[in-house]
């Protein structure tokens, strides 16, 4: 998928001519990335700004961990499907495993609403308690709760105001990006 990625920042100079071409080469790699990271295919209305926040997106500095995260789940919802708990919150196909691994845990029965998950995800899901997989391997246990942490700290970028937003990429150290707010709130995700 960073193949991809590339292959499609190669055609950026290009997309002007491209983009009204919904049949050729360049736009069915977008669109098929799109779907890759956003669980969606470009929209092929005229005027749409998706392919402009695409380009976005994928310049970003972190766009290759997170797709080499994605690539890496186990734990995969079936498209366009949410999961609301008071538990555990909002779950979706960009949920953690480890998130998914705490719902599934205390609720089983939600595995029917995953596309994927690991041959044996029962056993996982029952190893996992309290944030930390039960393992002697203390690399794994540090990197759980590594990761646990950074989503309790995280900030709630859904519910900021474009100024508040382009603060926050700005205290990122990086270049803020043109776009309109759906854009800028999918690049502030990626940081």
């Amino acid at each position: 998928m960073i193949d991809l990625k590339n292959k499609v920042l190669s055609f950026e100079s290009t997309k002007d001519i491209w983009r009204k071409d919904h049949n050729s080469n360049e736009w069915k790699e977008a669109s098929k990335l799109n779907l890759f990271l956003f669980g969606i295919h470009l929209n092929n209305k005229p005027k749409c700004e998706c392919l402009e926040d695409l380009f976005i997106l994928i310049k970003s500095k972190n766009i290759n961990e997170k797709i080499k995260l994605k690539m890496s789940k186990e734990f995969i919802l079936k498209p366009k499907k949410v999961l609301q708990t008071s538990m555990f919150g909002v779950i979706t196909e960009g949920s953690s495993d480890e998130v998914c691994m705490r719902l599934l845990n205390a609720y089983p029965v939600n595995s029917k609403h995953f596309k994927s998950l690991p041959e044996n995800w029962e056993q996982k899901c029952s190893e996992f308690v309290d944030g930390k997989i039960k393992k002697s391997e203390k690399k794994q246990e540090n990197e759980n709760i590594e990761t646990l942490e950074a989503e309790n700290d995280s900030v709630d970028l859904d519910s900021m105001k474009l100024s508040e937003l382009k603060k926050y990429i700005a205290s990122k150290e990086v270049a803020i990006p043109e776009g309109n707010k759906a854009a800028l709130l999918e690049f502030a995700k990626t940081l």
